[in-house]
């Protein structure tokens, strides 16, 4: 009896100090963590891409892991570790007609639930194909952007097929790509976050992520749609965007336009160089009427802007002159000019000499300008070329040139373009041809800065049309983690 007591007090005392400490008494169930209404759809912008979309109860992180074969372990993963009970994951860096396992995961502190599904990608577009390695080496860590078309009518007539920007692998394969819905060539460049800004004809200006979709279109109010008048001759362009679009790290964009003044054969084209808002105003232009001398035709040919915002500099390649110059923004004076008649002396006393119809200047640390020198057609060859720039004493020196394993030079009488690795290594890209002389196998390869051929891609001819790039640089693997042992 006395025990009994002693019992019921205590039960008592347990049942307060439960209650103080706001527990019950009575037991909680725990809400176990699963995966429901897993899905893995074809990503409808193209077919080396899925989307992953997933249900949790609770709120968890999301993982997507994949590897190639469908028993292999996952050597890939896509991952998000925000807290949702709705997921969704777009999967890319595919290879065509491929099956990969992919293992989907959530947690919850402790609690991790996975499931795990098969997908096989589809098939290349016709206008897009994987390029073929050739030459020993180890491929670039990542991949390569490039700006694709199918040829030009001076090789064989104009391709059905729309030009494409396509991110390749070190081996060769497409692992990404967005097909233009028209136009004869597309100008890619990429942005941090891993999206492509791609130029097409004058009605298509997109930033598009790796998923395929827009994150931002150029505005139509920033637009200008030529007008073709009998006979071909395109009239009204003045305005219109050629051969650059790109994100600047400011959020806004720079851009080449046309300026097309006189009529017949008093005709003159030059560029106007602008910075454009999102939303398409325009910031700052520059433009070669104001502060160039003329010339006769298609007088300059700018195919590369570079807008650095926070040295307030633009760098600008003025192909049909052979001359870059560097303007300063504020006041739009021009700061130095490199190339035959330029305000840059070529010192020469240990060799070298200037370009001729360059593309893809770029102004690396140290004042130093690398470039693709594509060549006269009398030189018959194209180079990579980097010239030492004194801008003190208004001088240049050639430090470095690559033209090519003697026995496979290419030569590259237009586009085409170089970039200057992390590592150090240099990544050149560029069609092999001379108009009226054939083709061979554009080439897209990496160098060291011995000369040493580290690694090399031939495209192939698509429907009979030679594959071509007017541009590559290097990509990365935006988005993607190595899976950990």
């Amino acid at each position: 009896m006395h025990g009994c007591a002693v019992c019921a007090r205590a039960a008592v005392l347990l049942a307060a100090l439960a209650l103080a400490l706001g527990c019950s008494s009575d037991p909680q169930p725990i809400e176990i963590l699963a995966i429901t209404g897993l899905d893995v759809a074809a990503n409808p912008h193209s077919s080396l891409a899925c989307r992953v979309t997933w249900h949790t109860a609770q709120p968890s992180t999301s993982v997507v892991q994949f590897g190639l074969g469908s028993m292999a372990a996952p050597t890939w993963q896509r991952r998000d570790p925000t807290l949702r009970t709705e997921h969704q994951l777009d999967v890319y860096g595919l290879r065509a007609q491929s099956t990969y396992r992919l293992v989907v995961k959530s947690q919850l502190g402790s609690q991790v639930v996975s499931q795990t599904r098969q997908f096989t990608t589809g098939a290349l577009p016709l206008g897009v194909a994987a390029a073929v390695v050739d030459g020993a080496g180890s491929p670039p860590d990542g991949w390569i952007l490039a700006s694709t078309h199918l040829g030009w009518a001076e090789l064989g007539g104009l391709p059905t097929e729309p030009p494409a920007a396509v991110m390749y692998d070190g081996e060769g394969q497409p692992v990404w790509y967005y097909q233009l819905p028209a136009g004869k060539t597309v100008y890619a460049s990429l942005v941090d976050d891993g999206a492509a800004v791609l130029l097409g004809s004058s009605t298509f200006g997109a930033k598009v992520d790796l998923a395929g979709d827009f994150t931002w279109q150029k505005p139509v109010s920033a637009m200008v749609l030529p007008d073709l008048q009998p006979g071909g001759v395109l009239v009204g362009i003045t305005g219109m965007a050629h051969h650059e679009l790109r994100q600047l790290s400011s959020g806004n964009f720079a851009e080449l336009r046309l300026d097309v003044r006189g009529t017949g054969s008093e005709q003159v084209t030059g560029d106007e160089l602008v910075e454009m808002a999102p939303d398409g105003k325009k910031l700052w232009s520059w433009n070669t009427f104001d502060h160039l001398a003329a010339g006769q035709g298609d007088w300059v040919h700018g195919n590369s802007l570079h807008i650095d915002p926070v040295a307030d500099t633009a760098l600008y390649s003025a192909r049909n002159i052979s001359q870059i110059r560097q303007i300063d923004v504020a006041s739009g004076k021009v700061l130095w000019a490199a190339g035959t008649g330029g305000t840059l002396t070529l010192d020469t006393a240990n060799g070298g000499s200037w370009f001729a119809l360059q593309h893809s200047p770029t102004l690396l640390p140290g004042n130093r300008l690398l470039l693709l020198d594509n060549g006269e057609p009398a030189r018959r060859y194209s180079r990579a070329v980097e010239y030492q720039l004194d801008l003190q004493a208004q001088t240049a020196k050639q430090v470095w040139e690559y033209s090519g394993p003697t026995e496979d030079q290419w030569f590259s009488v237009g586009e085409g373009s170089v970039e200057r690795l992390a590592n150090g290594d240099t990544l050149i890209g560029g069609p092999d041809f001379v108009t009226g002389q054939g083709l061979r196998p554009t080439r897209i390869f990496v160098v060291g800065h011995d000369g040493a051929l580290k690694w090399r891609l031939k495209l192939p001819t698509i429907a009979s049309f030679p594959q071509m790039v007017y541009r590559v640089t290097f990509a990365g693997r935006p988005g993607l983690e190595v899976v950990g042992p």
